[in-house]
């Protein structure tokens, strides 16, 4: 049985959710165990687990945003910085390697876990500098 019209739907909707546009025909091949390309020549079995992995990376995705935020709130950065400010300092800070973007929804989630990643040794950073601080008082 062919993939339905809902599920057509949802798997366009997740692939610009997870940005894989680029690579729909990689992921049709191997979800259809290399039978096709096309994912109108899909089964609907084979697109619903296509389907559930596609939604398994946005569910990621989503996670790392909110970790991201969650790490930047408790290195206490301004409280009034909005996502585009503190993605600039992130990358005034720590020079990132990655192309300036104005939200967080616009990162894959290789992206992402850099971020994650270089919030980490800036936590570490401002615990060192709280802890010297308070040596010094």
């Amino acid at each position: 049985m062919k993939r339905s019209e809902s599920q057509n739907k949802r798997f366009y909707l997740l692939l610009t959710m997870t940005h894989m546009q680029d690579q729909k025909a990689d992921l049709v091949h191997t979800y259809t165990s290399g039978r096709t390309e096309k994912s109108s020549e899909m089964d609907e079995q084979e697109m619903e687990y296509l389907l559930e992995r596609l939604q398994d990376i946005a569910n990621t995705m989503q996670q790392q945003r909110r970790r991201i935020f969650s790490k930047i709130y408790s290195i206490t950065l301004a409280d009034s910085l909005n996502e585009a400010a503190v993605l600039e300092y992130i990358h005034s800070i720590q020079n990132l390697h990655l192309e300036l973007r104005t939200k967080l929804n616009d990162y894959n989630t290789e992206e992402l876990s850099i971020i994650l990643r270089y919030l980490d040794v800036i936590a570490v950073k401002e615990q060192q500098k709280k802890r010297n601080n308070l040596k010094i008082q």
